[in-house]
């Protein structure tokens, strides 16, 4: 089987039919199940844009996940602090979502729970923005900072 692509096409643009332009190159032999791979992994690329737009209702604080992590591993959260040196109020606070996860409690729930400290703390940062623009009276003050800042 022989598939036209334009050069500078995007996964996008093959799927959808989307072949206007002038550079066309020929791939040929490409097996059927290949070709159907190939755009199955486009099609979930392009869900996967749209879904990292979306914006949930309500934020999840990290320490929501790692509070069900432990509840199903039947750890209790004393004995968690314990192991990982810091206070069981401290603890509690963060799987209350009332203290943020910081770099070093995500590396500890990494050695501790196996939990990568990357997600955990993307995962704060966005908590962090997404209650931050829930704030009217920051809302106007960036909105005033934007305002003067375009003088």
């Amino acid at each position: 089987m022989t598939h036209l692509i334009r050069k500078g096409m995007t996964p996008c643009d093959y799927i959808c039919g989307k072949q206007g332009g002038v550079r066309w190159s020929f791939i040929t032999d490409i097996p059927e199940d290949k070709v159907l791979t190939l755009h199955s992994k486009f099609i979930n690329m392009e869900i996967n844009k749209k879904k990292e737009n979306l914006t949930p209702a309500f934020p999840t604080h990290p320490g929501e996940i790692l509070k069900d992590k432990i509840e199903y591993r039947g750890i209790s959260q004393r004995d968690l602090a314990e192991k990982m040196g810091i206070a069981y109020s401290a603890l509690n606070e963060i799987l209350n979502a009332k203290r943020p996860v910081t770099e070093k409690t995500a590396l500890l729930f990494e050695a501790a729970l196996g939990v990568n400290a990357e997600p955990l703390l993307k995962l704060q940062m966005k908590y962090n923005i997404q209650t931050t623009k829930e704030d009217s009276s920051f809302m106007k003050r960036l909105a005033n900072v934007r305002r003067i800042a375009a003088l």
